[in-house]
């Protein structure tokens, strides 16, 4: 029980320290630079939503209030309008690489393989129990 107490905090710290990469990330976001680049490549926000972010208008312009945009979306705008990423955020962050956004795939991965783990452990500990039971 101790293992599944350990692998919790694990898990825990792990989707803490996502969520403050996250913010870092949103933080440096840069929406009207998304704004402009459709803008001056004349496309509609609607179509930008719909074709580039592939969600509703309602959704996108609800993800840009409310400073909720996936990486995911924030990737297929990228590559329709072929920029990099690093476009959209402000410079006085430095961002000059995607590596922030293999950092967090790298953290959805460990995640991921913790929470495999949990499982085994789980069954494991559910096992041993029906075996003392018996």
């Amino acid at each position: 029980m101790i293992w599944y107490h350990n692998a919790m905090k694990c898990h825990n710290d792990i989707q803490a320290n996502t969520k403050i990469f996250l913010n870092a990330i949103s933080n440096a976001m840069n929406y009207n630079r998304i704004k402009s680049l459709a803008k001056e490549r004349k496309v509609s926000i609607k179509r930008l939503a719909e074709q580039y972010a592939e969600m509703s208008e309602v959704g996108f312009h609800q993800a840009i209030r409310n400073d909720t945009l996936t990486i995911r979306v924030l990737e297929l705008i990228a590559k329709k309008f072929e920029v990099s990423m690093c476009y959209f955020f402000d410079d006085s962050y430095e961002i000059t690489s995607l590596s922030g956004v293999e950092d967090v795939r790298k953290l959805q991965e460990e995640i991921i393989r913790l929470q495999r783990e949990l499982i085994e452990e789980k069954e494991r500990n559910i096992q041993l129990l029906k075996s003392i039971r018996h």
